[in-house]
């Protein structure tokens, strides 16, 4: 089960990629991909329902609390909110947004284990 989620995340990252490295590029799109996986993940590590509201300031609050690669993501997963409601989002801001997810989605694998 957890296998699948993983993938649908992982697809999420592939196509913000794709979308980031194409010219013209579109961060604004990308950032979408970006935030919904970036939701997934924290579900799954906070281990939240599927069907629970995330509010970003508390489960970045519960990340924070955690080791130092958690505590760096809560800290992403807030300016990734953020920049979802920019009128206008630079290439730059969505990559980093993408790399700290992308990182996040290392630590969530490596949490529950070989799947």
């Amino acid at each position: 089960m957890l296998s699948h989620e993983f993938v649908e995340v992982e697809e999420k990252l592939r196509f913000a990629d794709y979308l980031l490295h194409r010219e013209p590029c579109y961060p604004e799109a990308a950032v979408k991909h970006i935030l919904q996986a970036a939701n997934t993940l924290v579900t799954l590590h906070l281990k939240l329902p599927k069907t629970a509201n995330i509010s970003p300031i508390l489960a970045s609050q519960k990340l924070s609390l955690g080791n130092k690669e958690e505590k760096s993501f809560a800290e992403a997963y807030l300016d990734l909110w953020k920049l979802s409601i920019r009128p206008l989002i630079m290439r730059a801001d969505a990559e980093n947004a993408y790399k700290a997810t992308k990182a996040f989605l290392d630590v969530v694998k490596r949490a529950y284990g070989p799947a």
